[in-house]
């Protein structure tokens, strides 16, 4: 064990490999090369600091893509008489959003498309934001959202954090990570 760590520590000082902690076993930490991308499964993703599920930076961000969807939709219905070419043109994919989030450089990593898709698809189930499938180019589906013009009230049933979490799939009743122990559903519940 004493060469092992001494082992592990002289690479991590030369930074041919570094050390990530598993968002769902914060003891326990996983070895890797240095330049290599830790999975979301490990880290949590961007919604995670070490083991701490970011709400307040997934708020933030669900507000701002809300915003940018609103403004679309306002310039397409002032620059579209056709109701037809505003609904077009009012209408952002998913690399639209990644886009606008970069410029936003309200996040300190680089957003991937999955995870803008959890935050558009977070609007979709609050019933603020409406998802579109069109077909492009060699037929490819591909999805758009646009704001919905009249925001319905929202329920505290679609606040949960369950809806945002990327552990969801791993989440079990009295498994490692379970809703149980898991500290925002408590802290919803107590809303």
């Amino acid at each position: 064990a004493v060469v092992s760590t001494q082992s592990t520590g002289v690479l991590e000082s030369k930074k041919a490999i570094k050390s990530v902690r598993p968002v769902n076993d914060s003891k326990k930490k996983v070895y890797m090369l240095y330049d290599s991308k830790p999975d979301s499964s490990l880290t949590g993703g961007a919604w995670y600091n070490q083991s701490d599920f970011e709400t307040e930076f997934v708020d933030i961000l669900g507000r701002q893509v809300l915003t940018f969807l609103q403004r679309q939709r306002a310039h397409a219905e002032v620059t579209h008489s056709d109701p037809m070419a505003a609904q077009r043109n009012m209408m952002v994919d998913i690399k639209q959003v990644k886009n606008f989030i970069s410029q936003l450089g309200i996040s300190k990593v680089e957003l991937e498309e999955e995870e803008v898709k959890q935050i558009l698809e977070s609007l979709v189930f609050d019933g603020f934001v409406c998802r579109t499938y069109m077909l492009g180019e060699g037929g490819k589906r591909i999805t758009f959202y646009r704001a919905i013009k009249h925001q319905p009230l929202t329920s505290g049933l679609s606040r949960v954090p369950c809806g945002v979490c990327p552990l969801l799939s791993q989440c079990t009743p009295g498994g490692q990570v379970s809703p149980n122990s898991c500290v925002y559903m408590k802290e919803w519940l107590m809303f």
